[in-house]
């Protein structure tokens, strides 16, 4: 069993993005390691079925809430 269910990477392969069952988009700097921290986003009620990037945004998609939100990349 997995609590990832999707991951995403910027275009300029500096940042991936993570959706998991926790509601969480997490973000992460690329490369990283294990004692890399992540920046996590809650906005979804149950798991996040999908992560995008966009040029100014990150876009994600809820299981059960059924949202797609827009979160401005800064």
């Amino acid at each position: 069993m997995t609590h990832v269910n999707r991951v995403d990477i910027c275009s300029h392969k500096k940042f991936f993005a993570v959706g998991n069952d926790w509601g969480l988009v997490e973000l992460f700097a690329s490369p990283n390691d294990d004692s890399s921290k992540s920046k996590a986003y809650r906005g979804h009620s149950e798991h996040v079925t999908n992560v995008k990037f966009g040029d100014t945004h990150v876009f994600s998609a809820g299981g059960y809430d059924q949202c797609i939100m827009q979160w401005k990349r800064s």
